[in-house]
């Protein structure tokens, strides 16, 4: 439980994340993307580590960097 634990304030970020869709046929969509474009190191307020990770207490654990996905989505109807 992190409730009432504060390890002072947390900077601000901004994230940037593309994507894109395109319909191959009727009943089949590839989508592909971008997330956090600009490999920005940020950690949510509330994201921190505890005993249990391998890590310090109360150290921040930042978000994942820059990650390229792709989804091919079928419709079977």
């Amino acid at each position: 439980n992190i409730v009432g634990q504060d390890i002072g304030e947390t900077p601000g970020f901004a994230s940037l994340a593309l994507n894109m869709a395109y319909r191959t046929t009727r009943n089949a969509t590839l989508t592909a993307g971008v997330d956090n474009v600009f490999n920005t190191r940020y950690a949510e307020h509330l994201s921190r580590a505890d005993a249990v990770d391998g890590l310090p207490v109360n150290s921040r654990v930042y978000e994942p960097g820059r990650f390229l996905w792709a989804r091919l989505t079928v419709n079977f109807n």
